[in-house]
């Protein structure tokens, strides 16, 4: 019999010390590695809503700090340039390891700058001839239609991902957070 255990949230409250805020993500670390241990198949579930809780991205202003828990690299695109960074942290899945250091950054954007979080959804997937989207093509594309909005953005994506895959079906969930720093 399987167990399920949901976790919502990561129970960061306003009491809480910065450092405890620091650790949050060590925290559900620590619990989604004692539910594998004893076993259990844990979904887990992540809001971030509080300014101070590093979960996977943290904005303040123009500044954004990410962390990655064994997601692909972050993409930035910079308007001034044109150019798609790659933010690439260290970060194993939630709850492979006790005590696991999450490597965070912390950037500077600016006005029409897009950062782009994503799952390996698009990334890795196949088309009719089995070949794999892969990084790269993921970067092309979100050059490519970073400069429309965010809800544009994932659209565009999510285009490409279906003209790829020419109506195979996809083998995994394909996800977009796009964030648009306005004028």
């Amino acid at each position: 019999m399987s167990v399920f255990k949901s976790i919502i949230g990561s129970g960061v409250s306003y009491t809480h010390t910065s450092e405890e805020k620091r650790n949050v993500v060590m925290t559900n670390n620590l619990s989604l590695a004692l539910a594998a241990i004893l076993g259990m198949l844990v979904i887990a579930r992540f809001t971030v809503l509080i300014p101070d809780a590093p979960m996977i991205a943290r904005i303040d202003g123009r500044r954004i700090r990410l962390s990655a828990a064994g997601m692909p690299p972050a993409l930035v695109y910079r308007a001034a340039s044109g150019e798609v960074e790659e933010v690439v942290l260290k970060g194993m899945p939630l709850g492979a390891f006790l005590d696991f250091r999450y490597e965070e950054r912390e950037l500077e954007l600016a006005a029409g700058d897009v950062v782009l979080l994503m799952s390996d959804g698009l990334p890795e997937l196949f088309n009719a001839e089995r070949e794999m989207f892969d990084y790269p093509r993921a970067v092309t594309a979100f050059r490519d239609v970073a400069t429309g909005s965010a809800s544009e953005i994932v659209d565009g994506l999510r285009r490409r991902a279906d003209e790829w895959a020419d109506g195979r079906p996809q083998d995994d969930d394909i996800t977009f957070v796009a964030i648009k720093v306005r004028s």
